[in-house]
C-alpha cells in the first residue's frame, strides 16, 4: 500500500500552484527570521504588504482611501465562526469587495459617472482567468 505523507499532499500542490503561475516562498525567506521577511510575527497569516500592493496595482484609478477600506474589509474578522469566516472570505474572493467613494468634477470613472457617489467593485485577478470584474451590488 502507497503512503502519502503530509509532505507529499504539500508539495503536490505547490508543483500545482507553480505551475498555474504562482510563486512559492519559504519561511526562511518570508518569515520573521527570514533573509526578507514579510511578516512581523508567525502568527501574522496575511502578507499585508503583497495584498495591499496587489489591491493598489488591480485597481490604480480607485482612490487610496477606498483601496484601504477594502483592505480593511478583507482583514477585519466578522465572526468568530472559522466556517463562516472561510464563507465571508470566499465571498469577498469570488464577488469582489464593494467599496463608496466620491467622483471629483470634471472627467469620471465607470461605473457611475451620473453620480457623485459611486459603488464600486474592486477587480480581481486569476493566473487561469485572466481579468474579472465581478457585478456591482
Amino acid at each position: 500500500m502507497t503512503y502519502l505523507s503530509e509532505a507529499d499532499i504539500e508539495n503536490a500542490l505547490l508543483e500545482h500552484l507553480e505551475s498555474l503561475g504562482y510563486t512559492h516562498a519559504t519561511d526562511a525567506q518570508i518569515g520573521p527570521d527570514g533573509s526578507a521577511p514579510e511578516r512581523e510575527a508567525y502568527s501574522d497569516v496575511l502578507l499585508l504588504g503583497r495584498l495591499t500592493a496587489a489591491i493598489d496595482q488591480l485597481n490604480p484609478l480607485i482612490p487610496a482611501e477606498a483601496r484601504h477600506d477594502a483592505l480593511m474589509q478583507v482583514v477585519a474578522s466578522a465572526s468568530l465562526s472559522l466556517i463562516e469566516e472561510n464563507r465571508r472570505l470566499h465571498k469577498l474572493i469570488v464577488d469582489g469587495v464593494a467599496v463608496e467613494f466620491l467622483i471629483r468634477e470634471g472627467p469620471t470613472m465607470e461605473p457611475s459617472a451620473a453620480t457623485r457617489c459611486a459603488w464600486w467593485t474592486l477587480r480581481t485577478r486569476t493566473p487561469t482567468t485572466g481579468w474579472r470584474w465581478p457585478s456591482s451590488p
